[in-house]
């Protein structure tokens, strides 16, 4: 009993401190975009994730084929299938086989992008140039959403917690554990040796 209130109060602290922290990204990247990446077009992929606007982007590049992109769709490389998240309608643009959104709804979406030209990614000002055909996947998640995500079961704890205790308190069970503390005089719960709290008597007098 122990053990799992102490895992429930740990997943609840985690969660919170996540909440907190996607609402002061999320009002900091209402004036000022953050980003950062890793990776390099050397190696083949690039992981990028901006935050701005209260929107949270991230994007993984990655590069297929072995000669140096073609400039057009003409001579172009089989491209690669994309995974079931990516069932996309293929759409030509400026020589790139673009991938429209396969999933859409209240600000998130996910994204998918074949550039069968030389593709170049823009990293707080860092240009990062692909020779060969990338593959770019992204996911856009607006900020309410993380919060939404990581405060809702805090939210619910905090709520439930004083009213499973006036309950327990009204039925006459212990506010820890639960035990049936009908008829006990000790004022200990014989379960978990919490301490009974007596109630407290409105309008007495001596």
């Amino acid at each position: 009993m122990r053990e799992t209130g102490m895992i429930h109060k740990a997943i609840v602290t985690s969660l919170t401190a996540a909440a907190c922290a996607s609402f002061v990204a999320g009002t900091a990247s209402f004036f000022s975009t953050l980003a950062w990446a890793s990776g390099s077009p050397r190696k083949g992929w690039l992981l990028a994730i901006w935050l701005r606007q209260g929107t949270l982007l991230v994007s993984s590049t990655t590069a297929f084929g072995d000669g140096p992109a073609p400039g057009s769709l003409t001579g172009a490389p089989s491209t690669p299938p994309l995974s079931k998240w990516w069932r996309c309608v293929p759409k030509k643009q400026n020589g790139d086989l673009v991938l429209l959104p396969g999933t859409e709804f209240w600000g998130f979406s996910l994204a998918a992008t074949r550039w069968l030209s030389p593709a170049v990614i823009v990293v707080s000002g860092t240009e990062y140039r692909f020779s060969r055909c990338t593959t770019q996947r992204s996911v856009t998640v607006p900020i309410w959403m993380l919060l939404l995500l990581f405060g809702s079961y805090p939210l619910v704890a905090f709520i439930r917690g004083p009213m499973r205790r006036y309950r327990r308190r009204k039925k006459g069970l212990c506010l820890k554990c639960g035990y049936n503390l009908m008829g006990n005089v000790s004022g200990t719960c014989p379960e978990c040796g919490t301490t009974k709290r007596p109630p407290i008597a409105y309008g007495s007098s001596d």
